[in-house]
Protein backbone atom coordinates (compact mmCIF):
# COMPACT_ATOMS: atom_id res chain seq x y z
CA UNK A 1 0.00 0.00 0.00
CA UNK A 2 1.46 3.35 -1.07
CA UNK A 3 2.11 5.93 1.63
CA UNK A 4 1.28 8.85 -0.67
CA UNK A 5 -1.24 9.40 -3.38
CA UNK A 6 0.19 10.18 -6.84
CA UNK A 7 -0.64 13.84 -6.37
CA UNK A 8 1.11 13.90 -2.95
CA UNK A 9 4.16 12.07 -4.33
CA UNK A 10 4.39 14.56 -7.20
CA UNK A 11 4.22 17.47 -4.78
CA UNK A 12 6.91 15.88 -2.57
CA UNK A 13 9.24 15.38 -5.54
CA UNK A 14 8.70 18.99 -6.53
CA UNK A 15 9.67 20.14 -3.00
CA UNK A 16 12.80 17.99 -3.10
CA UNK A 17 13.86 19.55 -6.39
CA UNK A 18 13.24 23.03 -5.07
CA UNK A 19 15.26 22.23 -1.91
CA UNK A 20 18.18 20.93 -3.98
CA UNK A 21 18.09 24.08 -6.12
CA UNK A 22 17.98 26.26 -3.02
CA UNK A 23 20.91 24.36 -1.46
CA UNK A 24 22.89 24.62 -4.69
CA UNK A 25 22.30 28.37 -4.82
CA UNK A 26 23.41 28.69 -1.20
CA UNK A 27 26.59 26.69 -1.79
CA UNK A 28 27.42 28.76 -4.87
CA UNK A 29 26.87 31.94 -2.87
CA UNK A 30 29.04 30.55 -0.05
CA UNK A 31 31.92 28.59 -1.61
CA UNK A 32 33.71 28.55 1.74
CA UNK A 33 31.31 25.81 2.89
CA UNK A 34 32.57 23.46 0.19
CA UNK A 35 36.12 24.44 1.04
CA UNK A 36 35.60 23.63 4.73
CA UNK A 37 34.00 20.27 3.98
CA UNK A 38 36.61 19.24 1.41
CA UNK A 39 39.36 20.30 3.83
CA UNK A 40 37.78 18.18 6.57
CA UNK A 41 37.58 15.15 4.30
CA UNK A 42 41.17 15.61 3.11
CA UNK A 43 42.40 15.99 6.71
CA UNK A 44 40.56 12.82 7.78
CA UNK A 45 42.08 10.87 4.87
CA UNK A 46 45.55 12.17 5.73
CA UNK A 47 45.36 11.40 9.47
CA UNK A 48 43.12 8.31 9.23
CA UNK A 49 41.79 8.36 12.83
CA UNK A 50 40.41 5.14 14.30
CA UNK A 51 36.64 4.71 14.17
CA UNK A 52 36.15 5.53 17.84
CA UNK A 53 38.19 8.72 17.41
CA UNK A 54 36.49 10.14 14.31
CA UNK A 55 33.86 12.24 16.11
CA UNK A 56 36.38 13.80 18.57
CA UNK A 57 38.68 14.38 15.57
CA UNK A 58 35.92 16.26 13.72
CA UNK A 59 35.11 18.25 16.84
CA UNK A 60 38.78 19.26 17.24
CA UNK A 61 38.87 20.26 13.57
CA UNK A 62 35.98 22.71 13.91
CA UNK A 63 37.14 24.29 17.18
CA UNK A 64 40.77 24.63 16.08
CA UNK A 65 42.21 28.14 16.32
CA UNK A 66 43.95 27.46 13.00
CA UNK A 67 40.76 26.57 11.11
CA UNK A 68 40.56 29.88 9.24
CA UNK A 69 44.19 29.64 8.12
CA UNK A 70 43.69 26.00 7.05
CA UNK A 71 40.60 26.88 5.03
CA UNK A 72 42.32 29.87 3.41
CA UNK A 73 45.24 27.65 2.39
CA UNK A 74 42.90 25.02 0.97
CA UNK A 75 41.05 27.68 -1.03
CA UNK A 76 44.34 28.85 -2.56
CA UNK A 77 45.23 25.26 -3.45
CA UNK A 78 41.88 24.67 -5.12
CA UNK A 79 42.24 27.91 -7.07
CA UNK A 80 45.71 26.86 -8.21
CA UNK A 81 44.34 23.48 -9.30
CA UNK A 82 41.59 25.17 -11.31
CA UNK A 83 44.13 27.40 -13.08
CA UNK A 84 46.72 24.69 -13.72
CA UNK A 85 47.25 22.26 -16.53
CA UNK A 86 46.82 19.09 -14.44
CA UNK A 87 47.31 16.45 -17.13
CA UNK A 88 50.62 17.73 -18.54
CA UNK A 89 54.12 17.80 -17.09
CA UNK A 90 54.14 21.56 -17.47
CA UNK A 91 50.86 21.91 -15.58
CA UNK A 92 52.00 19.57 -12.82
CA UNK A 93 55.27 21.50 -12.44
CA UNK A 94 53.40 24.80 -12.30
CA UNK A 95 51.12 23.48 -9.58
CA UNK A 96 54.11 22.02 -7.70
CA UNK A 97 55.81 25.42 -7.85
CA UNK A 98 52.71 26.95 -6.26
CA UNK A 99 52.75 24.33 -3.49
CA UNK A 100 56.44 25.07 -2.93
CA UNK A 101 55.73 28.79 -2.56
CA UNK A 102 53.04 27.95 -0.04
CA UNK A 103 55.49 25.68 1.84
CA UNK A 104 53.38 22.59 1.15
CA UNK A 105 56.55 20.53 0.82
CA UNK A 106 55.09 17.02 0.62
CA UNK A 107 52.44 18.04 -1.89
CA UNK A 108 55.08 19.75 -4.01
CA UNK A 109 57.24 16.62 -3.98
CA UNK A 110 54.25 14.50 -5.02
CA UNK A 111 53.46 16.81 -7.92
CA UNK A 112 57.10 17.09 -9.06
CA UNK A 113 57.24 13.28 -9.01
CA UNK A 114 54.15 13.08 -11.24
CA UNK A 115 55.65 15.68 -13.56
CA UNK A 116 58.84 13.62 -13.86
CA UNK A 117 56.80 10.51 -14.63
CA UNK A 118 55.31 12.42 -17.55
CA UNK A 119 58.57 14.10 -18.62
CA UNK A 120 61.61 12.34 -17.09
CA UNK A 121 64.35 14.53 -18.62
CA UNK A 122 63.67 17.85 -16.90
CA UNK A 123 66.76 18.85 -14.85
CA UNK A 124 65.03 21.78 -13.11
CA UNK A 125 62.29 19.52 -11.78
CA UNK A 126 64.89 17.13 -10.35
CA UNK A 127 66.70 20.11 -8.85
CA UNK A 128 63.56 21.56 -7.25
CA UNK A 129 62.51 18.21 -5.79
CA UNK A 130 66.05 17.67 -4.53
CA UNK A 131 66.03 21.12 -2.95
CA UNK A 132 62.88 20.26 -0.96
CA UNK A 133 64.34 16.91 0.12
CA UNK A 134 67.55 18.71 1.15
CA UNK A 135 66.43 21.91 2.84
CA UNK A 136 62.97 21.09 4.16
CA UNK A 137 62.37 17.35 4.50
CA UNK A 138 65.99 16.52 5.40
CA UNK A 139 65.98 13.38 3.26
CA UNK A 140 69.56 13.90 2.23
CA UNK A 141 70.26 10.80 0.17
CA UNK A 142 67.15 11.40 -1.95
CA UNK A 143 68.31 14.99 -2.40
CA UNK A 144 71.77 13.80 -3.42
CA UNK A 145 70.22 11.46 -6.01
CA UNK A 146 68.04 14.24 -7.46
CA UNK A 147 70.94 16.70 -7.68
CA UNK A 148 73.02 14.01 -9.39
CA UNK A 149 70.23 13.33 -11.90
CA UNK A 150 69.90 17.06 -12.63
CA UNK A 151 73.67 17.17 -13.29
CA UNK A 152 73.51 14.07 -15.48
CA UNK A 153 70.89 15.73 -17.69
CA UNK A 154 72.44 19.20 -17.50
CA UNK A 155 76.18 18.91 -16.75
CA UNK A 156 76.58 22.68 -16.26
CA UNK A 157 73.91 22.94 -13.50
CA UNK A 158 76.00 25.03 -11.06
CA UNK A 159 73.42 25.17 -8.24
CA UNK A 160 73.02 21.39 -8.26
CA UNK A 161 76.81 21.04 -7.90
CA UNK A 162 76.84 23.53 -5.00
CA UNK A 163 74.00 21.85 -3.09
CA UNK A 164 75.33 18.34 -3.71
CA UNK A 165 78.69 19.53 -2.39
CA UNK A 166 77.00 20.71 0.81
CA UNK A 167 75.45 17.27 1.36
CA UNK A 168 78.79 15.57 0.71
CA UNK A 169 80.63 17.90 3.11
CA UNK A 170 78.17 18.37 5.97
CA UNK A 171 76.14 15.13 5.88
CA UNK A 172 78.64 12.62 4.46
CA UNK A 173 81.60 14.41 6.12
CA UNK A 174 83.77 14.21 2.99
CA UNK A 175 85.13 17.74 2.36
CA UNK A 176 87.70 16.54 -0.19
CA UNK A 177 85.03 15.13 -2.52
CA UNK A 178 82.81 18.14 -1.85
CA UNK A 179 85.57 20.41 -3.21
CA UNK A 180 85.17 18.79 -6.63
CA UNK A 181 81.51 19.87 -6.75
CA UNK A 182 82.26 23.36 -5.41
CA UNK A 183 84.99 23.87 -8.01
CA UNK A 184 82.61 22.88 -10.82
CA UNK A 185 79.91 25.21 -9.45
CA UNK A 186 82.40 28.10 -9.58
CA UNK A 187 83.66 27.03 -13.01
CA UNK A 188 80.12 27.10 -14.39
CA UNK A 189 79.58 30.66 -13.21
CA UNK A 190 77.89 30.52 -9.81
CA UNK A 191 79.03 33.32 -7.51
CA UNK A 192 77.42 33.67 -4.11
CA UNK A 193 78.56 33.89 -0.52
CA UNK A 194 77.20 30.47 0.44
CA UNK A 195 79.26 28.74 -2.26
CA UNK A 196 82.54 30.47 -1.43
CA UNK A 197 81.87 30.07 2.30
CA UNK A 198 81.28 26.33 1.96
CA UNK A 199 84.32 25.89 -0.30
CA UNK A 200 86.46 27.90 2.11
CA UNK A 201 85.29 25.70 4.98
CA UNK A 202 86.13 22.56 2.98
CA UNK A 203 89.60 23.93 2.18
CA UNK A 204 90.21 24.64 5.88
CA UNK A 205 89.27 21.08 6.76
CA UNK A 206 91.56 19.64 4.07
CA UNK A 207 94.54 21.78 5.08
CA UNK A 208 94.49 24.38 2.29
CA UNK A 209 94.56 27.33 4.69
CA UNK A 210 95.65 29.89 2.13
CA UNK A 211 92.85 28.90 -0.24
CA UNK A 212 90.41 28.88 2.66
CA UNK A 213 91.30 32.44 3.62
CA UNK A 214 90.88 33.64 0.02
CA UNK A 215 87.48 31.94 -0.38
CA UNK A 216 86.18 33.14 2.98
CA UNK A 217 87.24 36.68 2.13
CA UNK A 218 85.36 36.39 -1.17
CA UNK A 219 82.31 35.04 0.67
CA UNK A 220 82.37 37.96 3.10
CA UNK A 221 82.58 40.39 0.18
CA UNK A 222 79.63 38.81 -1.65
CA UNK A 223 77.46 38.22 1.45
CA UNK A 224 78.58 40.51 4.30
CA UNK A 225 75.58 39.64 6.49
CA UNK A 226 75.45 35.91 5.82
CA UNK A 227 75.30 33.99 9.13
CA UNK A 228 76.93 30.84 7.72
CA UNK A 229 79.82 32.84 6.25
CA UNK A 230 80.40 34.44 9.67
CA UNK A 231 80.37 30.99 11.26
CA UNK A 232 82.88 29.56 8.78
CA UNK A 233 85.18 32.56 9.19
CA UNK A 234 84.91 32.22 12.97
CA UNK A 235 85.99 28.58 12.67
CA UNK A 236 88.94 29.62 10.48
CA UNK A 237 90.09 32.23 13.01
CA UNK A 238 89.52 29.74 15.82
CA UNK A 239 91.28 26.66 14.47
CA UNK A 240 93.80 28.06 11.98
CA UNK A 241 94.75 31.58 13.06
CA UNK A 242 94.22 30.87 16.79
CA UNK A 243 92.84 34.40 17.02
CA UNK A 244 90.33 33.65 19.75
CA UNK A 245 89.08 37.17 20.35
CA UNK A 246 88.20 37.77 16.69
CA UNK A 247 86.80 34.24 16.44
CA UNK A 248 84.44 35.02 19.33
CA UNK A 249 83.31 38.17 17.51
CA UNK A 250 82.58 36.25 14.29
CA UNK A 251 80.69 33.51 16.14
CA UNK A 252 78.64 36.19 17.90
CA UNK A 253 77.76 37.82 14.56
CA UNK A 254 76.73 34.42 13.16
CA UNK A 255 74.41 33.85 16.10
CA UNK A 256 72.89 37.32 15.81
CA UNK A 257 72.35 37.06 12.03
CA UNK A 258 70.24 33.92 12.09
CA UNK A 259 72.05 30.98 13.69
CA UNK A 260 70.42 31.96 16.98
CA UNK A 261 70.69 28.63 18.77
CA UNK A 262 72.95 26.66 16.43
CA UNK A 263 74.72 24.14 18.73
CA UNK A 264 77.91 23.96 16.64
CA UNK A 265 78.34 27.74 16.69
CA UNK A 266 77.62 27.89 20.43
CA UNK A 267 80.19 25.17 21.17
CA UNK A 268 82.76 26.92 18.96
CA UNK A 269 82.27 30.20 20.79
CA UNK A 270 82.35 28.40 24.14
CA UNK A 271 85.72 26.88 23.26
CA UNK A 272 87.26 30.25 22.39
CA UNK A 273 85.78 31.76 25.57
CA UNK A 274 87.40 28.87 27.46
CA UNK A 275 90.77 29.64 25.90
CA UNK A 276 90.27 33.33 26.75
CA UNK A 277 89.50 32.30 30.37
CA UNK A 278 85.99 33.77 30.11
CA UNK A 279 84.56 30.81 31.95
CA UNK A 280 81.08 32.14 32.75
CA UNK A 281 80.42 32.95 29.08
CA UNK A 282 81.74 29.53 28.05
CA UNK A 283 79.46 27.77 30.52
CA UNK A 284 76.41 29.71 29.30
CA UNK A 285 77.08 28.79 25.66
CA UNK A 286 77.61 25.11 26.46
CA UNK A 287 74.42 24.96 28.51
CA UNK A 288 72.51 26.59 25.64
CA UNK A 289 73.98 24.10 23.15
CA UNK A 290 72.99 21.16 25.35
CA UNK A 291 69.50 22.58 25.82
CA UNK A 292 69.13 22.50 22.04
CA UNK A 293 70.94 19.19 21.50
CA UNK A 294 71.19 17.23 24.81
CA UNK A 295 73.35 14.41 23.39
CA UNK A 296 75.98 16.63 21.78
CA UNK A 297 79.26 14.96 22.76
CA UNK A 298 81.65 17.90 22.29
CA UNK A 299 79.53 20.08 24.59
CA UNK A 300 79.20 17.30 27.19
CA UNK A 301 82.98 16.83 27.16
CA UNK A 302 83.93 20.50 27.27
CA UNK A 303 81.53 21.67 30.00
CA UNK A 304 83.16 19.81 32.95
CA UNK A 305 86.60 20.89 31.71
CA UNK A 306 85.49 24.52 31.77
CA UNK A 307 83.95 24.16 35.24
CA UNK A 308 87.02 22.44 36.69
CA UNK A 309 89.45 25.00 35.25
CA UNK A 310 87.22 27.85 36.40
CA UNK A 311 87.32 26.56 39.98
CA UNK A 312 91.07 25.96 39.87
CA UNK A 313 91.77 29.46 38.54
CA UNK A 314 89.53 31.06 41.15
CA UNK A 315 91.28 29.23 43.97
CA UNK A 316 94.69 30.27 42.63
CA UNK A 317 93.48 33.86 42.30
CA UNK A 318 92.24 33.81 45.90
CA UNK A 319 95.60 32.59 47.13
CA UNK A 320 97.43 35.31 45.18
CA UNK A 321 95.08 37.98 46.47
CA UNK A 322 95.64 36.97 50.08
CA UNK A 323 99.40 36.76 49.58
CA UNK A 324 99.47 40.28 48.10
CA UNK A 325 97.23 41.83 50.78
CA UNK A 326 98.29 40.01 53.95
CA UNK A 327 100.71 42.70 55.17
CA UNK A 328 98.31 45.44 54.15
CA UNK A 329 95.58 43.84 56.23
CA UNK A 330 97.80 43.79 59.29
CA UNK A 331 98.80 47.42 58.79
CA UNK A 332 95.21 48.60 58.33
CA UNK A 333 93.73 46.51 61.08
CA UNK A 334 96.08 47.51 63.84
CA UNK A 335 97.19 50.80 65.27
CA UNK A 336 100.08 49.65 67.37
CA UNK A 337 98.75 46.53 68.98
CA UNK A 338 95.02 47.33 69.23
CA UNK A 339 92.37 46.35 66.74
CA UNK A 340 90.59 49.49 65.61
CA UNK A 341 86.79 49.23 65.50
CA UNK A 342 86.61 51.55 62.48
CA UNK A 343 88.79 49.30 60.31
CA UNK A 344 86.20 49.11 57.53
CA UNK A 345 88.84 48.64 54.82
CA UNK A 346 89.90 45.40 56.48
CA UNK A 347 86.30 44.27 56.72
CA UNK A 348 85.75 45.00 53.02
CA UNK A 349 88.88 43.16 51.89
CA UNK A 350 88.01 40.09 53.94
CA UNK A 351 84.40 40.23 52.78
CA UNK A 352 85.49 40.44 49.14
CA UNK A 353 87.67 37.36 49.59
CA UNK A 354 84.80 35.44 51.16
CA UNK A 355 82.29 36.42 48.48
CA UNK A 356 84.35 36.39 45.32
CA UNK A 357 86.19 33.16 45.91
CA UNK A 358 83.52 31.29 47.87
CA UNK A 359 85.72 30.57 50.87
CA UNK A 360 84.13 27.79 52.91
CA UNK A 361 85.90 28.55 56.17
CA UNK A 362 87.64 31.79 57.09
CA UNK A 363 89.42 31.87 60.43
CA UNK A 364 90.58 35.29 61.66
CA UNK A 365 92.64 35.23 64.85
CA UNK A 366 93.40 38.52 66.62
CA UNK A 367 96.03 38.67 69.34
CA UNK A 368 96.15 41.83 71.43
CA UNK A 369 97.60 42.89 74.76
CA UNK A 370 94.31 44.01 76.29
CA UNK A 371 91.88 41.13 76.24
CA UNK A 372 88.66 43.09 76.84
CA UNK A 373 89.23 45.64 74.11
CA UNK A 374 90.46 43.00 71.67
CA UNK A 375 87.48 40.73 72.35
CA UNK A 376 84.97 43.51 71.85
CA UNK A 377 86.63 44.68 68.72
CA UNK A 378 86.99 41.18 67.41
CA UNK A 379 83.28 40.65 67.91
CA UNK A 380 82.51 43.85 66.06
CA UNK A 381 84.56 42.63 63.10
CA UNK A 382 82.70 39.31 63.21
CA UNK A 383 79.37 41.12 63.20
CA UNK A 384 80.42 43.27 60.28
CA UNK A 385 81.66 40.28 58.28
CA UNK A 386 78.73 38.05 59.15
CA UNK A 387 76.42 39.82 56.69
CA UNK A 388 78.67 38.65 53.83
CA UNK A 389 78.77 34.99 54.86
CA UNK A 390 76.45 32.58 53.05
CA UNK A 391 74.44 29.88 54.80
CA UNK A 392 76.55 26.86 55.56
CA UNK A 393 79.83 28.80 55.76
CA UNK A 394 81.67 29.39 59.03
CA UNK A 395 83.55 32.40 60.29
CA UNK A 396 85.45 32.36 63.54
CA UNK A 397 86.96 35.52 65.00
CA UNK A 398 88.66 35.35 68.40
CA UNK A 399 90.82 37.61 70.55
CA UNK A 400 93.16 36.69 73.38
CA UNK A 401 96.04 38.09 75.39
CA UNK A 402 99.51 38.05 73.96
CA UNK A 403 102.54 40.09 73.19
CA UNK A 404 102.18 40.20 69.41
CA UNK A 405 99.76 42.18 67.28
CA UNK A 406 98.85 40.44 64.03
CA UNK A 407 96.10 39.08 61.83
CA UNK A 408 96.15 35.48 60.61
CA UNK A 409 93.73 34.30 57.90
CA UNK A 410 93.61 30.65 56.87
CA UNK A 411 91.64 29.08 54.01
CA UNK A 412 90.25 25.56 54.36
Amino acid sequence: MALFTPEEQSELNKLKVELKIENERYLRAHPEVSVVLSTLVETILQEKPERQNILPFIEDFFISEDLQAIVDQREKTMEAERNSEPLTAKGLTKLADTMMQQQEWKKAVELYTKALAAAPNEPEVYYKRGFIYHKHLHQFQKAHADYSKAIEIKPIHSQAYRNRGDIVQYINHDPQTALEDYDLAVAFGLEDGDLYGSRGDAKRKTGDHTGAEVDLGMAASLSPNNALVKKYYGQFLHHVKLDYRRAAEEYTLALSLGLTSDPETLVGRADVYFKLKEYVNAEKDLEAALAKEPDREDAKTLLPQVQQQHLADEKAKAARLWSQNKQGLADIAFDGDLLKPESNDTVQILADIVNKFQVVTLVVTCVARQQEIATIRAESVQTALQMYIKDGERLTVSGKQGDASNVVVEFH
